[in-house]
C-alpha cells in the first residue's frame, strides 16, 4: 500500500515539476537577455499557464504567486553569475514548485512546504528590499513589505486552518484569524524597519530578517500542536533553543561595519 502511494504521488508530482522546470529555464532566459521584452512576456506566460491551469484552488495562493512572478527577475539580476545565481535559481524552481503542488494538492507533508513557501516568498521580499537604495522612498517600501507580509500570512493561515480540519477550531479563534496575520506582519515590518538601520549587508540582512520570520511562523505552528496534543511543551523549548542559538551563530558570522 505504502509503495503505491508513493507512485501515485511521484506520477501526481511530475506535471507540477515539469511545469516549475520550464518556468525556471524562462527565468533564465529573461536574465540571459538582459529582460528583453519577448523574454519577459515567455516568463509572464508561462508562470500564469502554469498557476491558472488546472483551474483547481487557483486562488488559494494568488499573492504568493504574485510574489514569485515579480521578484524571480529581480533577485536573479541582482545576485552576480557564479554559484550563487545557480543555487538562487534552483530555490526560485522549487518554491514554485512547493506553490503548484500545494494548490494542487499532490504533497504528502503540506505544512512542511507551505511554511518552506511563506518563508522563501518574505525572503524574496527582503533580498530586494535590502538590495535596494533604502535612502530612497523607504516608507513606501516599508509599507509594501507590511502588506505583503499580511496577505501572505493570511494565505498561510487559511491554509493551515484547511489542512488541520476540525482540530483547528480548538485552536483558532476568530480573533486569532483575524489578528495573527496583522500581528505577524507588524512584527516583520518592524524586524525589516530595525535590521534596516543596521550596518549589514543586504544578503546577511534578508537571510537575519528570515529567520526571525520562520521562527514567528514556526513557533505558532508548534503551539499549535501543542494544543492539538500532537507535541509536548519540551519540544517547543528545545525548537525555540535551537532558532535562538543559529540567530546568534548569524549574528556572530556577520561582518559588522559602518
Amino acid at each position: 500500500m505504502e509503495t503505491k502511494l508513493k507512485l501515485l504521488l511521484g506520477s501526481l508530482h511530475l506535471p507540477s515539476i515539469v511545469r516549475a522546470a520550464l518556468w525556471s529555464l524562462s527565468l533564465l532566459w529573461v536574465w540571459s537577455s538582459g529582460f528583453a521584452a519577448i523574454s519577459a512576456l515567455v516568463f509572464l506566460s508561462i508562470s500564469v499557464f502554469a498557476y491558472f491551469t488546472p483551474f483547481f484552488h487557483t486562488f488559494s495562493f494568488p499573492f504568493s504567486w504574485l510574489v514569485l512572478t515579480l521578484t524571480a527577475p529581480l533577485l536573479v539580476f541582482m545576485i552576480p553569475y557564479g554559484w550563487q545565481f545557480w543555487v538562487a535559481t534552483i530555490f526560485l524552481g522549487t518554491l514554485f514548485f512547493a506553490l503548484l503542488a500545494l494548490k494542487n494538492l499532490v504533497l504528502a507533508h503540506r505544512i512542511f512546504w507551505l511554511q518552506g513557501l511563506l518563508s522563501g516568498c518574505l525572503f524574496s521580499l527582503f533580498f530586494i528590499f535590502y538590495g535596494g537604495d533604502l535612502s530612497q522612498e523607504f516608507l513606501w517600501k516599508w509599507l509594501a513589505i507590511f502588506f505583503l507580509s499580511y496577505f501572505l500570512t493570511r494565505e498561510f493561515l487559511k491554509t493551515l486552518r484547511q489542512i488541520w480540519g476540525g482540530e483547528a477550531n480548538s485552536v483558532f479563534h476568530p480573533s486569532i484569524s483575524r489578528f495573527f496575520p496583522a500581528v505577524s506582519a507588524f512584527f516583520i515590518s518592524e524586524a525589516v524597519w530595525v535590521i534596516g538601520t543596521l550596518p549589514l549587508g543586504f544578503i546577511n540582512a534578508a537571510i537575519l530578517t528570515s529567520v526571525i520570520a520562520y521562527v514567528w511562523i514556526h513557533c505558532f505552528i508548534k503551539y499549535a500542536e501543542w494544543c492539538f496534543g500532537k507535541v509536548k511543551m519540551g519540544q517547543i523549548l528545545i525548537d525555540v533553543l535551537v532558532m535562538v542559538i543559529l540567530l546568534c551563530a548569524i549574528s556572530y558570522s556577520t561582518k559588522w561595519s559602518i
